[in-house]
């Protein structure tokens, strides 16, 4: 057990640490006691199951305590001033714990965005003290169990050297860490969208209904926070499941049939709920654009705006949309990096690249065999849907903030060896392949 003692003296000294950094605050000594005596010792449990995983736990460990102290002594100081969200979620989170002391319940509004996030803030807030560094260490351990998740998803394809090159860019690449680890949102989608590859991997390789429920809790911690994200995952596994079962040898049209009566009024009801929380006027594909050019006009703020074209009508878009994926990717430009943060975005747009040119070869082989591969599959639809949501943002550093939720998924494509592509069984796992609905036990998992 010394693995056990030296995780606890690091977690305690990380701890001790950071509450001495701001000025000597106790007030939240009792919820940054409790988040590391509780989650560490989980996180590292998950992370010592795995035999990849266990060689990297101290730099994982020092990572995420370098992160949080990144946060607290240069990101929140640098945007105080700006209005960052980390600080609105704070302020409002403990007016939120006073109403909860006074048992004034009908005074905490419970609904989906923000307030998904300040209520159980004001919670712990409640119950331990306000602290806003412990809040950032269990924000960086949220999103630590997220890109976990999505390297479990992956390894259960994949050999163990791909596994092995997965984990380092999920768990070390620097914008993806900052976002995960930041106090807000970020944290949560990383943690649900992780959690519903993982749960979705793990049905497809094994076919069990507990894998399911792993899914639907994805979807919703996810769709909680940000629900056009839920919407866009929960599109993604439908689409998915239903080429998976046309696939197979049946009745197309009886499967297709199935399929929409199924999943229609899962999709209807998720797609409502999105539509309202993005406040879209209608149903069509000129609404949508319009709310996706609003959003990007309302966040043109800062030094590093860019400027869309204008666009009347979906041709205008589907022109622009090669421009749009270049600068979701690869802005800013190395000529165009003019501070720290900008240069550190496109040191990262030159490793993406890197990964691009060297996976052309074995991309080509993925991408032919996606259709054998649904998990694959899956991870394609879910970088094409999130980028064409982000292609109208025109905030350089929103964009960096946004294209975080694409990582994990891109470079599933990017690192997958093209034979385990070929064939939809998986790494770890062989079993007899189920034909079309020969079997009744498939039958019923279908319907």
């Amino acid at each position: 057990m010394r693995w056990a003692g030296l995780l606890l003296a690091t977690g305690l000294l990380g701890a001790g640490f950071i509450l001495a950094i701001h000025n000597f605050d106790s007030s939240g000594l009792a919820l940054g006691l409790a988040s590391v005596l509780v989650g560490l010792p989980l996180l590292v449990r998950w992370i010592h199951g795995d035999r990849e995983l266990n060689r990297f736990l101290y730099p994982i460990l020092v990572w995420e305590i370098c992160l949080v102290i990144f946060h607290l002594l240069w990101l929140v100081p640098f945007y105080a001033s700006a209005g960052m969200d980390a600080l609105g979620y704070y302020d409002a989170a403990v007016q939120t714990a006073s109403s909860i002391r006074a048992g004034d319940w009908e005074s905490v509004p419970m609904s989906i965005g923000n307030q998904a996030v300040i209520v159980p803030t004001a919670i712990l807030y409640a119950l331990f003290g306000p602290s806003m560094s412990a809040m950032f260490g269990i924000s960086a351990m949220i999103g630590l169990a997220g890109v976990i998740a999505f390297y479990k998803a992956f390894a259960i394809w994949q050999p163990s050297g791909r596994a092995r090159l997965y984990a380092l860019v999920v768990l070390f690449l620097p914008s993806l860490g900052v976002w995960r680890s930041l106090f807000g949102k970020d944290s949560v989608v990383i943690l649900g969208l992780g959690v519903a590859c993982l749960g979705y991997s793990k049905w497809l390789a094994r076919g069990r209904f507990s894998a399911l429920v792993y899914t639907a809790l994805g979807v919703v911690i996810a769709g909680a926070v940000r629900p056009h994200i839920g919407f866009v995952l929960v599109g993604s596994l439908v689409a998915t499941e239903i080429w998976r079962r046309n696939a197979r040898r049946g009745s197309f049209f009886v499967k297709l049939l199935l399929g929409v009566v199924v999943f229609a009024p899962l999709l209807a009801t998720v797609g409502t709920v999105a539509g309202n929380y993005v406040a879209l006027k209608g149903q069509s594909v000129d609404a949508m654009l319009e709310v996706g050019l609003n959003n990007g006009r309302g966040n043109a703020t800062g030094g590093s705006v860019l400027v869309n074209p204008e666009m009347g009508s979906l041709l205008d878009y589907v022109r622009f949309l090669p421009d749009a994926m270049v600068r979701l990717l690869f802005r800013p430009f190395p000529w165009e990096a003019h501070n720290a943060n900008a240069m550190l975005a496109t040191l990262e747009n030159v490793l993406l690249f890197g990964f691009l040119l060297r996976s052309l070869k074995s991309m080509g082989g993925v991408l032919r065999n996606v259709r054998h591969h649904p998990y694959f599959l899956f991870s394609l639809l879910m970088v094409l849907e999130l980028s064409v949501m982000f292609s109208l943002l025109t905030n350089l550093g929103l964009i960096s903030r946004m294209k975080a939720q694409i990582y994990p998924f891109l470079f599933t494509l990017l690192l997958a060896a093209p034979h385990t592509a070929r064939s939809a069984q998986p790494a770890a796992i062989r079993r007899p392949a189920l034909r079309g609905w020969s079997q009744p036990r498939e039958a019923m998992r279908w319907v």
